[in-house]
């Protein structure tokens, strides 16, 4: 009976490896197919970063100055760099999670994935893999084209213990996005029409986390939510590895903690673990709730 037991247990696994292959493939052919989208996430981010550097530069020649009084350096383009890239990483996976389920709807092949003797989790969890894979390339190349026409200096000044610190930070940030992402996504079985919701809360998402400028300039009500974001935590805890600026715990007025960074990570985890199980939950529920009704093939 053991024997069988590790037998069925070892057939599913190697069902699971294979059907995480299949969709990886399946990704990266629409990839290749679609090639100039990648080009605009890798430069889209460069282009959005001009517009509050140029308009700093315009108002004071001393805006570095006056940028480091606000958020702890001077570097402004630096800053500015990390947070456009990361909010780009961050409308990445919405729109990937958010309407996965819209494009299988609209493909009229939703209800036959949903049927099949497949685990929800496995299809969910090999396409957050893939756009793990998509952001973490498409964010580096671009981070490092803004580092090299922005600031050479931060990037030459990189070290590996650095880099190792930046990987972390943005995988645990990224994971709690599938999870949000989840939520919006399986939205659409109500609603159908997703796409515009999305657009409006990249926006939103993008003032709360302090893109161009330090979540300590939000007014408090919107601070506090800023805090339930795990992304906020994420951004700026990149920008204090790379840059010395605050961590987020002393950016709320707990400056007296000498292990600031460390406290960001444990809450960006917890929020993390939160965000992404609330995610799963909602997702299996509706699902669940779809199939014993209409509501998966109605486009």
């Amino acid at each position: 009976m053991l024997n069988e037991s590790k037998q069925r247990e070892g057939a599913t696994l190697r069902g699971n490896l294979v059907i995480i292959r299949s969709i990886l493939k399946q990704q990266l052919a629409v990839l290749r197919a679609y090639w100039t989208a990648s080009l605009i996430t890798i430069f889209l981010p460069l282009i959005f970063v001009l517009i509050p550097i140029m308009i700093g530069k315009s108002v004071s020649p001393n805006y570095q100055q006056n940028f480091q009084a606000n958020t702890g350096t001077s570097n402004a383009e630096a800053y500015l760099v990390i947070g456009s890239v990361f909010w780009m990483m961050m409308s990445v996976i919405m729109w990937d999670f958010g309407t996965y389920l819209r494009e299988e709807q609209f493909q009229g092949t939703l209800e036959s994935v949903m049927v099949t003797p497949v685990s929800r989790y496995i299809l969910a969890f090999s396409r957050g893999l893939f756009s793990l894979g998509f952001g973490l390339v498409s964010s580096l190349i671009s981070i490092v084209l803004g580092f090299l026409i922005f600031s050479p200096s931060v990037l030459f000044s990189l070290t590996f213990v650095k880099l190792i610190i930046v990987f972390l930070l943005i995988i645990v940030s990224y994971f709690p996005m599938i999870g949000i992402s989840l939520l919006l996504g399986t939205l659409v079985i109500k609603f159908k029409d997703i796409e515009s919701l999305i657009n409006l809360l990249q926006w939103i998402f993008g003032t709360l986390m302090g893109v161009f400028f330090s979540i300590s300039a939000l007014p408090w009500v919107l601070r506090i939510i800023a805090l339930f974001f795990p992304p906020t935590w994420g951004l700026n805890d990149v920008r204090a590895v790379l840059l010395s600026t605050p961590p987020v715990i002393a950016m709320i007025g707990f400056k007296q903690y000498s292990h600031g960074l460390l406290l960001d990570g444990v809450a960006t985890i917890l929020l993390g673990i939160f965000w992404s199980l609330a995610g799963f939950i909602l997702f299996s529920k509706i699902l669940d709730h779809a199939k014993r009704g209409s509501g998966l093939g109605e486009y």
